[in-house]
């Protein structure tokens, strides 16, 4: 049914919203500067090619359509991890005989640090934003600093939490 809404024309769409509408052949002839023979060809064009029994079903199988084809560019779909490999990529950049550490092409290599920079980029971004510009030393001084705040703010609690219990007990 999206293939035969897809080949409609501009003109067969406009005069098929309008009769969605209610309008009359005459009425959409006005609107549009055509003439009413003009606006029922079209309209019976559209009527065929969507495979409808009258201009009023075809009005509705266009505007069900395109209700739907609004809803799907909203679709939210979560990105691949990893990217499918092709048949023939596989093939090809798997070895013929089993190969030691030393036997990597450098190729391949790249690859799989590129793929795994991705991976950390996505693990690392902040929520619900980009990736962050950080490198590798600013990351790891980032956690640092953060597992010290946490475990400062814990031991600050645990001795409050000793001192008044000495206090009051």
């Amino acid at each position: 049914m999206s293939n035969a809404v897809a080949s409609l024309d501009d003109n067969q769409r406009a005069c098929l919203r309008l009769v969605a509408q209610g309008y009359t052949s005459k009425q959409i002839a006005q609107r549009t500067s055509l003439t009413p023979g003009t606006v029922d060809q079209y309209v019976y064009r559209a009527t065929v090619a969507l495979g409808a029994k009258d201009r009023r079903e075809a009005a509705r199988i266009l505007v069900e359509a395109e209700k739907n084809a609004q809803f799907k560019q909203f679709e939210l779909k979560p990105e691949p991890l990893v990217e499918p490999v092709m048949a023939g990529e596989k093939e090809a950049s798997a070895p013929s005989r089993p190969t030691r550490t030393g036997d990597i092409p450098a190729g391949a290599e790249r690859q799989e640090k590129g793929r795994l920079r991705q991976l950390g980029n996505r693990i690392l971004a902040t929520m619900g934003g980009e990736p962050h510009g950080l490198n590798r030393w600013q990351i790891l001084t980032t956690i640092f600093r953060v597992a010290l705040w946490a475990g400062g703010s814990l031991a600050a609690l645990i001795t409050m939490g000793y001192w008044l219990n000495h206090l009051f007990g």
